[in-house]
């Protein structure tokens, strides 16, 4: 019988490192999720959260950082971003009464095509 040169856990390893290679690489490449683009997503990463608050804010206050679509951002339908629209935003991520406004609900169109949210 002849010996394998590499220990067998080592074949293990290199299999579940393979794997996990696959599965990075496929996320990579996936298709767009089907998933409403939604009013108060300013980051196109498919939630309204703190982080489009804090993005919204930060331009209403003039220290934009992060280019970012403003189109979702304007929840309360004036026509303009601003510090209005950032507490609608965190209003609603904290659960409050948010009726009136648009904030987290689908969006008839895509303001996010080809942008790729940054890395947190």
């Amino acid at each position: 019988m002849q010996r394998s040169p590499v220990p067998p856990p080592f074949h293990a390893l290199a299999a579940l490192a393979l794997v996990v290679l696959l599965v990075a690489c496929a996320d990579a490449t996936a298709v767009p999720r089907p998933t409403p683009w939604l009013w108060g997503d300013v980051n196109c990463d498919g939630a309204v959260t703190t982080a489009d608050h804090d993005l919204v804010m930060r331009h209403a206050v003039g220290l934009s950082i992060v280019p970012f679509d403003t189109l979702p951002g304007d929840v309360d339908a004036d026509g303009h971003v601003n510090t209005r629209d950032a507490l609608i935003i965190q209003s609603f991520v904290q659960g409050l009464p948010t009726a009136p406004f648009r904030v987290g609900q689908p969006m008839p169109a895509s303001p996010c095509a080809g942008f790729v949210p940054p890395l947190h």
